[in-house]
């Protein structure tokens, strides 16, 4: 309806999983990343999970677009289906024409197309989306699906995809082989406030949008705090304020149209809700006072309305009484300024004799100086603690203190550090065991960074503009809005991550780590061998990180911070 009006090809909030609109985010990059080694790896089983409408099903459809010819592949969408009806689902999608009338008839077709598939070279996946709507006896059915194998390897990958209700499923003691048997997962979180305001401006350009639709940071914040990152709330609240700008012929979205929206989405309350919210305690509290002044006024007009002959007799003997006092006033604000003319006479010419040898000054206001960055401390304090050298923090300071915005990176590089920024959560953060600077957002939704020094028990020392306090873990989580940026002085490339067939130096340092820690005894060699793996996935599950065996970001930050034996600074 809008698209012409804004200059739009097609619809940019649509809530169908067009993988032509993915936005490349940290988290749906590793999330593809996680997939694409376990598919190619022939890993078995591959869990994705997230909350509803944080994209998983979009993550789906791009991971199909990138399947390459030589991977043959079944999508699952009907996740509601018994054991039988899947074994169906999935060779109906495999193109195996099948005239089987049981279970076994089903895997037997399906484990002769596997090992052609083999002979040939190919791989085979099978996609399920919604899983935590399948029962027991269909997931302990796939379960068997991955006994379909040769002595060296997995013949069918298994990608189950799914809310967050599927991991309480899997840890049940029903289902503890299947969980066991995941060795890839990865959790798709929401987006945080700067990802959505680049996932909006990306959905927009992909669209075509020219003509310079503006959301002004008000309304996006809006926009965040109702949706709390998640995308396809994201999309149907844009898709309605697009729709209210559009009535109302405006091309700048702002924050009345987003509540516009947003009430619109919200709807009106049904008489049942109404009904029992009226008799709930919330409900009589909040609205006590508001009646209780209503009953005050209505007694006020009705006591007016009485007495208002008394009142206005009243008023008019007042009004007598002032308008005397008045001319009083005013007879004698006369005979004053006639006395000060007389003054004036006497006095002007030995004033003005005076005023013409001296100069006036008229004092200028001072400059008002630019506030200081409010996150300048933290940084220069986390400098600090890695023993950069005083006159070259100074200088940082002096040269950053009043910048909008501090080039983090480039102040890690000129104190021979590297940057690396994460989107793990605090207790995930809690686990590298290094301090880090944490971005939050205050009252006034002012982003910043704090830095967590130190962990007490339950409290964690942090640093800001005002110096160093105390606050518990639960209220610094509150504020934690999701990126965290860390200095190391090593050399990381955060993107990289590392897994068996890999090799290099990077990986025996992995290998270094892990034989100082005692998780690994073979060689370091710089070889990603399948004891690596081994090693890599026991230290993961010992810290509470993902055990899938790779190597990314986290679990080096981890390694990282087990060491002892080095200079680096420590949390605990």
């Amino acid at each position: 309806m809008y698209k012409d009006f804004f200059g739009l090809k097609e619809n940019p909030f649509d809530l169908t999983p067009d993988s032509h609109f993915l936005f490349p985010s940290k988290k749906h990059q590793e999330a593809l990343a996680h997939l694409t080694y376990g598919i190619e790896a022939r890993k078995g089983f591959i869990l994705i999970t997230g909350e509803v409408g944080a994209g998983k099903t979009t993550l789906c459809r791009a991971l199909l677009s990138r399947m390459n010819t030589n991977t043959e592949v079944a999508f699952v969408l009907n996740s509601y289906l018994n054991a039988f009806e899947i074994l169906q689902a999935i060779n109906e999608d495999l193109g195996i024409k099948s005239k089987a009338k049981s279970k076994k008839e089903l895997v037997d077709e399906l484990n002769e197309f596997l090992l052609e598939q083999k002979q040939r070279s190919r791989n085979v996946v099978v996609l399920i989306d919604e899983c935590q709507n399948l029962p027991f006896e269909t997931l302990e059915q796939l379960r068997m699906l991955s006994n379909l194998e040769t002595e060296k390897e997995k013949l069918l990958q298994i990608v189950m995809v799914g809310q967050p209700e599927l991991l309480e499923i899997l840890n049940t003691p029903e289902l503890r082989q299947l969980n066991q048997r995941i060795t890839v997962r990865y959790h798709l979180y929401p987006l945080d406030y700067h990802e959505m305001t680049e996932y909006i401006e990306h959905r927009l350009k992909v669209a075509g949008s020219e003509s310079g639709i503006e959301f002004t940071p008000t309304a996006l914040k809006r926009i965040f705090k109702y949706s709390r990152g998640i995308p396809r709330i994201v999309n149907v609240v844009c898709d309605n304020t697009l729709l209210a700008a559009y009535v109302s012929e405006k091309k700048k979205i702002t924050l009345q149209l987003v509540n516009k929206a947003i009430k619109e989405i919200q709807g009106k309350k049904p008489l049942k809700q109404l009904e029992n919210r009226f008799f709930s305690l919330r409900f009589s509290l909040k609205r006590v006072f508001k009646y209780s002044f209503i009953g005050s006024a209505l007694l006020i007009i009705v006591l007016f309305t009485a007495y208002f002959k008394d009142l206005k007799d009243s008023i008019s003997t007042y009004s007598g009484t002032l308008q005397n006092m008045r001319r009083m006033y005013e007879s004698t604000l006369v005979q004053l300024n006639a006395e000060q003319q007389k003054v004036n006479i006497l006095q002007s010419r030995p004033i003005e004799a005076q005023l013409g040898q001296v100069q006036v000054i008229t004092p200028q206001p001072p400059t008002p100086s630019k506030p200081d960055n409010p996150s300048i401390e933290p940084v220069i304090k986390l400098l600090d603690i890695w023993n950069v050298n005083p006159q070259l923090k100074e200088s940082i300071y002096t040269k950053y203190r009043t910048q909008d915005s501090l080039p983090l990176e480039k102040i890690a590089l000129s104190a021979g550090l590297s940057r690396v920024e994460s989107w793990a959560d605090i207790d995930t953060l809690l686990i590298f065991n290094l301090p880090v600077l944490l971005e939050v957002s205050d009252s006034q939704f002012i982003r910043k960074y704090v830095l967590l020094k130190k962990i007490n028990g339950d409290q964690a020392v942090v640093v800001n503009n005002d110096g160093e306090k105390n606050i518990g873990l639960p209220e610094l989580k509150k504020i934690f809005i999701g990126s965290a940026v860390l200095y190391i002085n090593k050399v990381v490339n955060s993107d990289e991550i590392f897994y068996p067939t890999s090799e290099g130096v990077m990986v025996e340092q992995i290998q270094e780590i892990l034989l100082k820690l005692a998780y690994y005894r073979g060689k370091k060699d710089g070889k990603y061998s399948e004891s690596l793996a081994g090693a890599v996935k026991k230290f993961q599950s010992d810290k509470g990180l993902n055990p899938d065996g790779i190597v990314d970001i986290n679990t080096l930050l981890a390694l990282y911070g087990s060491v002892h034996d080095d200079n680096s600074p420590k949390l605990r």
